[in-house]
């Protein structure tokens, strides 16, 4: 099965996530969509793939927002995955 996780960063991800991430790569296929903030190598030597995402964290533009929405259904449309985790 394929698996897809949206986080808005990679580190908070790899830090508090890992266990959970590399337990899944036992029986599925892991695409992680996130910003590079770090651990972005660690990520990818498990095994996952990842794509990089633009997200201002902090940001209260909707114009930004709409356009981090269409990436995610665009991602979304290409990898069909089974499940979504946020």
């Amino acid at each position: 099965m394929k698996v897809f996780i949206f986080a808005n960063d990679s580190v908070g991800l790899y830090l508090f996530r890992i266990d959970l991430i590399k337990e899944l790569l036992k029986k599925n296929t892991v695409i992680i969509a996130c910003p590079n903030t770090g651990f972005w190598d660690e990520l990818n030597d498990c095994g996952c793939t990842l794509r990089d995402i633009k997200i201002d964290r902090r940001g209260i533009n909707l114009i930004t927002d709409i356009k981090l929405f269409r990436s995610y259904l665009k991602y979304l449309k290409e990898e069909r995955p089974d499940f979504v985790i946020t």
